[in-house]
């Protein structure tokens, strides 16, 4: 739990806590509340690895996975929970090589495009959301938990900039092109309103707009 209290983001403790989740299965136990870690050692992480790899996992997500399990060693040393041969065995297991091709690939100008024609062809209050959303996240280079972070008061209006705060409790400022500009103030007058709160809200079937954020997790 201290592990998880310190990491900068909630997408990182939501994506980390599936992790020790799936970890806790290995361990034939339901929740990762439910892990004994005074019994934490060096065999876990070589489970771990083994059945990571047997799933056909990526290098990457097996080295993250050991990442993380070193991470919350270090917290049960810090509570005495693990000796201090036991932490050195666990932190100096070595991470697995290899590298995989993503899945993922690069958006190109037309897929961009393309997107935006979809969402302004939908006469719907959701076009002009995420016609907005998808031009600043494209426009300024955004994180998914960014643009949901926005809120109207970080708008200026003056200076057409936005304020963000990024990852690592970090704000910056940043100036979307003049289309997504424009979509943004066509999102807030035909849709949301200028009362304060979220930029980007969650919006009911049948087009009723709601003051609760939109997630990161609705964006993916």
């Amino acid at each position: 739990a201290l592990y998880l209290a310190m990491l900068g983001s909630i997408q990182s403790r939501r994506v980390m806590q599936s992790r020790l989740n799936r970890f806790a299965k290995l361990l034939q136990l339901d929740d990762w509340r439910q892990i004994p870690w005074r019994e934490f050692d060096r065999p876990w992480l070589l489970l771990a690895k083994e059945a990571l790899s047997v799933d056909h996992c990526a290098p990457d997500t097996i080295n993250a996975v050991l990442s993380l399990l070193k991470g919350v060693a270090l917290q049960a040393w810090e509570l005495k929970l693990i000796s201090d041969h036991r932490y050195l065995r666990i932190k100096n297991t070595k991470a697995i090589r290899g590298q995989r091709i993503p899945k993922r690939r690069w958006l190109q100008k037309n897929d961009i495009v393309a997107l935006l024609d979809q969402c302004l062809i939908d006469d719907r209050v959701q076009g002009l959301r995420d016609a907005a959303l998808l031009a600043l996240l494209y426009g300024c280079g955004l994180r998914r938990s960014e643009v949901v972070g926005i809120d109207t008061e970080h708008l200026d209006s003056e200076e057409q900039a936005i304020r963000i705060l990024g990852k690592g409790n970090k704000e910056r400022i940043v100036y979307p092109p003049a289309r997504a500009w424009e979509m943004v103030h066509e999102w807030i007058n035909d849709g949301r309103g200028e009362n304060v709160g979220p930029l980007f809200c969650r919006i009911r079937k049948g087009g009723d707009i709601t003051s609760e954020r939109l997630t990161d997790q609705a964006v993916y």
